[in-house]
């Protein structure tokens, strides 16, 4: 019988596992990476990234994180060694109203990963991807202006893999993991989960540099999970109440309230489907 210390091994984030997910070409394109025990915040690595020439993309993954983070500065649960934590630093030769839909575009990457596994991914506005009413991943996408063309990003994930020891009351809303939601015959690893859901980002990535937002919208209207639902928006004016309608070309919750389409973007709201 393996000692709790191989075992623990056994489980643990190791990169050539992960990288052997990557294609050849994936692989080259990474130029630094960091797999550590216990980091503050992924994205706080994968940012400081950006002040070594030759540094990125670069990727960072933590078996725990220490003060992770998730949208509008809300701390992100991360208990060691059950999850997927990780950060990938990229930078964008666009202009930077391009980018407004980025976060919503690696949304619809960790659905379609997820999706391709079996579980039934979807996408609720702006940043969470939720398997039936249970929030599974969540994206914090964080930007550094160089110039008026070059931005650099980092993309945040994380992913609930195995929260089989979590109790529910220890997060404020429904969750959802990856072990719970594959199907019985369906094997994978922790490491394997990591390198495709890298790759995905990867590819993901450089699709975003060539077409935008545009090439992504489809699927994300397909998977949204507010659109005709019944939704709280919460503003720093108050909450108003409406019905979701989609999201226009740049990635803008369309709601309709009192009959009239409003259209809210990233930085002014939190959304909440009302049940």
């Amino acid at each position: 019988m393996l000692s709790n210390k191989r075992v623990a091994e056994e489980f643990m984030l190791d990169w050539l596992k992960i990288s052997q997910q990557l294609t050849l070409e994936q692989r080259s394109l990474i130029k630094r990476f960091n797999i550590a025990d216990v980091l503050a915040s992924t994205n706080d690595w994968a940012l400081a990234q950006f002040g070594a020439s030759g540094s990125v993309p670069a990727v960072c993954f933590a078996e725990q994180q220490s003060a992770g983070r998730g949208r509008n500065g809300k701390n992100w649960y991360s208990p060691r060694g059950d999850n997927i934590y990780m950060s990938l630093a990229w930078s964008f030769d666009l202009p930077t109203y391009q980018l407004n839909g980025l976060g919503l575009a690696m949304g619809v990457v960790l659905a379609q990963c997820l999706r391709s596994m079996g579980i039934d991914a979807r996408l609720k506005w702006p940043n969470d991807v939720w398997v039936n009413s249970s929030k599974i991943a969540g994206i914090l996408v964080e930007t550094r202006i160089k110039n008026k063309n070059h931005i650099n990003t980092v993309i945040g994930v994380g992913l609930n893999f195995d929260m089989h020891g979590v109790q529910q009351a220890e997060i404020d809303q429904d969750w959802t993991d990856v072990r719970k939601e594959l199907k019985a015959e369906v094997s994978l690893t922790r490491n394997r989960m990591a390198g495709l859901l890298l790759g995905g980002l990867i590819d993901g990535c450089r699709h975003y540099q060539q077409s935008g937002f545009a090439s992504f919208r489809d699927v994300w209207l397909s998977l949204d999970i507010c659109k005709s639902a019944e939704l709280e928006i919460i503003t720093d004016q108050g909450k108003v109440h409406g019905k979701g309608s989609g999201i226009d070309e740049a990635g803008g919750l369309k709601v309709l309230i009192d009959g009239q389409q409003q259209i809210f973007y990233v930085a002014d709201v939190s959304v909440r489907i009302k049940t």
